[in-house]
């Protein structure tokens, strides 16, 4: 696979199709009551869309990774800063860029499995 069609594959799955899911549909708008506590709900299940994956067979074949500790308190850490880039640019394009990049450097720089 060339560095240009992982490029291109992260970018639908998952950062565009994850975003869509976890930033948009569930995402609440402004000014709808306990905001913050759906916020932190669009989160816990981003971190739990992960373990699901490798519970259900529905995610790559190294999906057993998504049950580590650690992979998991990366994703939290991700999904909240994810959130917080929906939140303050009212759009879902800083998110998906932002998801594309950590999970393309992660990928191409840190060794992340394919």
């Amino acid at each position: 696979m060339t560095e240009l069609t992982i490029l291109a594959t992260i970018f639908v799955v998952p950062a565009l199709g994850e975003e869509l899911l976890f930033r948009w549909a569930l995402f609440p708008r402004q000014g709808v009551r306990h905001r913050w506590l759906l916020v932190t709900l669009s989160v816990a299940l981003f971190v739990l869309w992960h373990p699901l994956q490798a519970w259900t067979g529905l995610g790559p074949v190294w999906s057993e990774l998504f049950l580590h500790p650690a992979f998991l308190a990366c994703v939290a850490i991700l999904g909240v800063t994810l959130a917080a880039l929906r939140d303050a640019s009212s759009s879902l394009w800083p998110p998906i860029f932002f998801h594309w990049a950590v999970v393309a450097a992660w990928k191409l720089l840190f060794g992340g499995p394919f």
